[in-house]
């Protein structure tokens, strides 16, 4: 109920600017567009054509033909009675901006289209068009001129077009649908490009490749758009479950996932436009440069921790001042990172107590990785910064690219004689189509649902498509080499001070409409993170900067949100949530989660069936290696001497001691409790990576080149996470989106250099 409320307040006053009364939202509407010549149709016929073909209130638009070819539209109030998209509105015009020669209004961004703010009583964002059909007179019309869908008879987007499902501010969401991403436009029948999954790689690689006028790009979306919960960021485990979650869970081993019902941990992957930047906790990690060397060293050429920094920066907008100025970080890339503008004072204390144990407080995604750090995240103006918003968003009015959502890509079409890929079978709405590839087909669905597309289309395991009864066209390790990191979850910690979140504090109507207003304060948080620490374990090597274990920290508990949600997504028995968590609901507490960095345990994705909409089958294989058992247990121990130093005493931190119904026969904080503690609460940290495995053809184990391409197969690449030898040394969605960006530099100079030795 409590987060329906705050849903419904989002939905009812998102992006009030503090000059609009609470009661008036504001109302998204065209911009103005230059052009070449004089649309058919006047703005005369638009009007008339608004006015007869919708029943209710509508807007009326005015505009000027400047001599510099601008339409200006004006939106003037409309005394119609009935109502504006269902709802009852009062519109009025407002001004934004002289211009100083002619004296008359002008959008303030004259260099690309705009929204013309007016505001609106008890309705929502409604659909602008880039180019629109007049139903009346079937004549084409400008953005400029109110391309909207307002009635039956009201206009029709045509090829081009654009939603703006919400206005701009914190919690806007903006649609990145383009004509293509609704199913009543049908797709070109052939493109140029591909792109399967518009995720934390896809989404880069679309836009990157669509740079190229002459080449047209499809992006493939199995989900729907993002939505008004997913903008913010304290929210992200709301997310999870819902029908933007693939809703995958692992088989259970017996050797972890002991406190998770069925013995399965759910694995979250995001089926979203956006993919999982839309549910993961936003954290900026790239990882250590061990990890990128060691890629190069494997026979991957152009891998290595230079050519990465170079990508990493490419995409990178860093908004602190003081990281702006380092070699390591750069501004003006699409992708958003910065710290949240709210934190209790128990990060700092983090921070704090990490120098008590002699780590340093560093930029973990700078010169070295070692030590202590206030999280930086993927978020902008208090809102989660997704790959869609950051990639897809800017490149919106691009006409060389499509993007289809909620199409299911059921298999790849490859030519069995020349082993080439010429296209993709999908479902789209609920229709099956195809859709042919001129040049390249690119895999970018995740490290779960690539390995599967893969199988489906019989590139795999012999043995195993032949149990399956596909027939194997190229016989590779696909869905092998399948890592993950594994945290330790629920060691929790009570405090006596009212600075951690609770739900019943931090989740009330003033704090939820300080957000909408201002986009700040505790909402802003990464999902709860506030900060991370790479320290070692007495099993790393402290003379080469090449820490064993991660430190997550967040200022609440399993149960700070009293059993609404975070147990679910966790899936932890009842049993379990009763005896240990139950007893501290609501209570100010804060966790603080080890996991493994570098895990020597693989796992493996399979097909459940032939049927591409049966869930593959997910071995994560966690702890199959004791020595990762045997480093997380090690994890454990340095976060218990974190909660003891002295700067957390001011708190009254002390340790949870209520023992899993498990492990009541082992003594606890012993290493044998906190080896069960870990087979029990065994947690995802949402980074599967690498099942198909970069490496050279001698690689029997290796999937893809380090150009990215299918092994034996033409004109079919693999571009995201599962292309990782080995699993970054921190969280991944960074990592991924270097990969993107690498990964649609290799494609466009393989295939600018064709071009150019044709012409």
């Amino acid at each position: 109920m409590e987060l329906q409320r705050i849903v419904n307040k989002k939905r009812k006053h998102r992006a009030i600017p503090n000059s609009i009364p609470r009661k008036e939202q504001k109302l998204c509407l065209a911009g103005w567009s230059r052009v070449r010549e004089e649309a058919p149709g006047t703005p005369s016929n638009v009007t008339q054509s608004v006015c007869t073909g919708c029943n209710g209130s509508v807007v009326h638009w005015g505009s000027s033909w400047y001599s510099d070819r601008l339409w200006k539209p004006r939106v003037i109030e409309s005394s119609r009675p009935g109502g504006f998209d269902g709802s009852e509105t009062d519109l009025m015009a407002k001004e934004v901006g002289e211009d100083p020669q002619r004296g008359t209004p002008y959008p303030e961004n004259r260099d690309s289209a705009t929204r013309h703010p007016v505001t609106v009583k008890g309705t929502t964002c409604v659909m602008r068009c880039e180019l629109a059909i007049d139903s009346k007179v079937q004549n084409s019309v400008r953005p400029s001129l109110g391309a909207y869908q307002l009635g039956k008879n009201g206009f029709q987007c045509d090829r081009g077009h654009i939603g703006l499902k919400g206005c701009p501010g914190p919690g806007g969401n903006e649609s990145m649908a383009n004509p293509s991403a609704d199913s009543r436009y049908p797709l070109y029948p052939e493109y140029d490009f591909v792109v399967v999954g518009a995720g934390s790689a896809g989404a880069v690689v679309a836009n990157r490749l669509s740079e190229i006028p002459k080449w047209n790009v499809l992006l493939l979306e199995a989900g729907p758009d993002e939505n008004e919960v997913t903008d913010v960021p304290s929210l992200a485990a709301y997310l999870q479950l819902t029908k933007l979650d693939w809703k995958y869970k692992t088989e259970p081993t017996g050797k972890a996932c002991l406190a998770m019902k069925g013995g399965r941990c759910n694995w979250p992957r995001g089926k979203v436009l956006g993919g999982s930047s839309v549910l993961n906790y936003m954290l900026y990690v790239r990882g250590n440069r061990h990890d990128y060397d060691h890629w190069e060293s494997m026979g991957n050429p152009g891998w290595g921790y230079n050519q990465a920094l170079y990508y990493f920066k490419k995409s990178e907008d860093n908004r602190n001042p003081y990281l702006q100025k380092s070699p390591y970080h750069s501004t003006g890339g699409y992708l958003t990172v910065q710290e949240s503008p709210w934190k209790t004072p128990l990060v700092v204390a983090f921070v704090q107590a990490g120098t008590e144990m002699g780590y340093e407080n560093r930029d973990i995604n700078g010169e070295r990785q070692t030590g202590f750090m206030i999280a930086q995240g993927t978020i902008r103006r208090g809102s989660r910064c997704s790959t869609a918003k950051a990639f897809l968003r800017p490149i919106r009015l691009r006409r060389n690219i499509h993007t289809a959502m909620n199409s299911h890509v059921t298999r790849l079409l490859i030519d069995p004689v020349t082993m080439r890929a010429t296209g993709v079978e999908f479902v789209r709405d609920g229709s099956r189509q195809i859709v042919r590839a001129r040049k390249e087909v690119i895999l970018s669905a995740g490290a779960i649902n690539t390995p599967q597309i893969l199988m489906l289309s019989g590139i795999g395991p012999r043995e195993h498509l032949r149990h399956i009864g596909i027939r194997v066209i190229k016989d590779l390790r696909v869905g092998d080499n399948l890592q993950d990191h594994v945290g330790m979850g629920g060691l929790t910690f009570l405090i006596d001070k009212p600075v951690a979140i609770v739900q019943d504090r931090f989740q009330a109507a003033p704090v939820t409409m300080h957000y909408i207003a201002n986009g700040r304060g505790p909402m802003t948080t990464l999902g709860g993170v506030e900060g991370y620490a790479f320290v070692n374990t007495k099993f790393a090597n402290r003379s080469m900067d090449y820490p064993d274990i991660q430190l997550h920290v967040a200022p609440a508990s399993i149960n700070s949100d009293a059993g609404v949600q975070v147990r679910k997504v966790l899936g932890i028995t009842d049993e379990v949530y009763d005896t240990v968590y139950r007893p501290i609901a609501n209570k100010d507490a804060w966790t603080i989660m080890p996991l493994l960095l570098r895990p020597k345990s693989r796992g493996t994705v399979r097909l459940r069936s032939s049927n591409p909409f049966h869930s593959p089958l997910i071995n994560a294989n966690y702890f199959s290696d004791p020595f990762d058992i045997a480093t997380l247990v090690e994890g454990a121990k340095i976060a218990m001497r974190i909660s003891e130093s002295k700067v957390f005493k001011q708190f009254g931190s002390r340790v949870h001691r209520i023992k899993l119904p498990g492990c009541k026969h082992l003594k606890f904080a012993s290493d044998a409790y906190w080896e069960c503690h870990i087979r029990h609460i065994s947690m995802t940290i949402y980074h599967p990576v690498g099942t198909t495995k970069m490496g050279p053809s001698s690689d029997p184990t290796a999937v893809v080149d380090s150009r990215l391409k299918v092994h034996g197969i033409d004109g079919l690449r693999v571009i995201d996470a599962s292309i990782m030898p080995t699993i970054s040394s921190g969280n991944t969605n960074a990592p991924v989106i270097m990969i993107g960006e690498k990964g649609a530099d290799l494609v466009k100079n393989d295939w600018l250099t064709v071009e150019t030795s044709r012409s």
